[in-house]
């Protein structure tokens, strides 16, 4: 069996990611501390909620003013804020090959801002991660996990300019420990 004490655990994580977008060039680290437990009995289906500690840096880059009146430009903003916010997991793993886990996992998160971000946005934003996961045992207690996601950061306020959302792409590690 992949998981150890009854199914709750707390999975302690970090995650780099890096941009997708050529006019948003923000960068994030992450680090997520979750606890859950297993829904089903052999594990496959894993749920928890837990807190996110997030810093970015970079900027954005965006078009402004008319063509008519000779005043359009690129403006490019400097966007570098630490953010911390509830977050939420959802993780889906249905192939055990001899101790190995693969699946897909979903996290998403409220997250408070240090300032206005990405620059022009609010202090607040939502943050939605999704992509595969390998988990490994090391011990009937505690698993190695290895992730890679993509992520969007949006205030959730529709298109505009009241809303510069960016979106990224990373890995990650994690130790998950059962109890």
């Amino acid at each position: 069996m992949f998981s150890a004490g009854g199914g709750r655990f707390y999975q302690p994580s970090v995650q780099y990611l890096s941009p997708t977008k050529t006019d948003r060039p923000i960068y994030t680290v992450t680090a997520d501390v979750i606890f859950g437990r297993n829904v089903t009995r052999n594990g496959w289906l894993v749920v928890g909620g837990g807190v996110t500690v997030t810093r970015a840096w970079g900027e954005i880059i965006r078009l402004e003013g008319s063509i008519s009146d000779g005043t359009f430009r690129s403006a490019t903003y400097g966007s570098s804020a630490t953010g911390v916010g509830a977050s939420g997991l959802l993780r889906f793993e249905p192939f055990d090959i001899k101790g190995w886990r693969f699946g897909i996992e979903t996290l998403g998160g409220f997250i408070i801002y240090s300032n206005h971000f990405p620059a022009g946005g609010d202090i607040y934003n939502f943050m939605g991660r999704i992509g595969p996961t390998v988990g490994v045992e090391l011990s009937t207690d505690t698993h190695l996990r290895l992730s890679s996601h993509w992520m969007h950061v949006s205030n959730g306020q529709g298109l505009g300019p009241f809303n510069p959302s960016y979106e990224a792409m990373g890995a990650g590690l994690g130790l998950v420990r059962y109890f």
